[in-house]
């Protein structure tokens, strides 16, 4: 990342696109805090809640509700609150019996389902999604955009990374364009998604 400068208010959903090495997961990882920048500064107002590869952070010898449950517990709910987070997170991932088999069991989707309604079964303030959604199928992405219009209008912030430009669309209401660690182009979701999709493959109706 080099010059780069960013501020994502609050209750905004941002989608983050780029081609590989760009620096998305990079800016990800660096608002998340798994390292400092060697430069400048980051500030986070909020608890942040990161979904960035599948399976992290789950434990493949344990069943799925093994792992819900122990991820819950380290948010200091009451008895009630628990209860319902674990009810809410089977009710949205639709696993049946496959939730009390092993994690390691499941295929890439099944793994997004559970790990993506255990992190949302709490409003965290910020949510960070780097590309999990797109081990998912059309209903889970159909089902999830409903989710987190809810936790936007409570409150939370996404930042999505996708190689998906549909996935960006349907979730996000403005895009950022990252080229070679610097801010390409930011604004409106459709436009950076057209901006960026005509860069790749060249404007509509030409032929290449």
């Amino acid at each position: 990342l080099s010059n780069l400068s960013l501020d994502v208010p609050r209750g905004h959903r941002i989608g983050i696109v780029g081609r590989n090495g760009a620096g998305k997961t990079t800016l990800l990882k660096l608002i998340c805090g798994n390292f400092a920048p060697p430069h400048g500064e980051v500030e986070v107002n909020g608890g942040v809640q990161a979904l960035m590869n599948i399976g992290l952070g789950f434990h493949p010898e344990y069943t799925g509700r093994e792992n819900v449950e122990a991820s819950l517990q380290y948010n200091g709910l009451g008895r009630a609150e628990y209860q319902q987070a674990i009810e809410g997170v089977i009710e949205f991932c639709e696993l049946g019996d496959f939730l009390d088999q092993p994690f390691k069991t499941y295929s890439l989707g099944m793994q997004a389902r559970l790990m993506f309604a255990t992190a949302t079964a709490i409003r965290p303030d910020i949510l960070i999604v780097d590309e999990v959604l797109g081990a998912g199928d059309a209903y889970f992405v159909a089902k999830s955009k409903i989710r987190v219009e809810k936790l936007v209008s409570s409150g939370c912030t996404m930042l999505l990374v996708s190689h998906s430009m549909q996935q960006v669309l349907e979730l996000c209401d403005e895009a950022i364009w990252l080229d070679h660690g610097r801010v390409r182009m930011q604004g409106p979701a459709f436009l950076v998604v057209k901006a960026y999709e005509e860069y790749l493959h060249g404007p509509l109706g030409t032929v290449l």
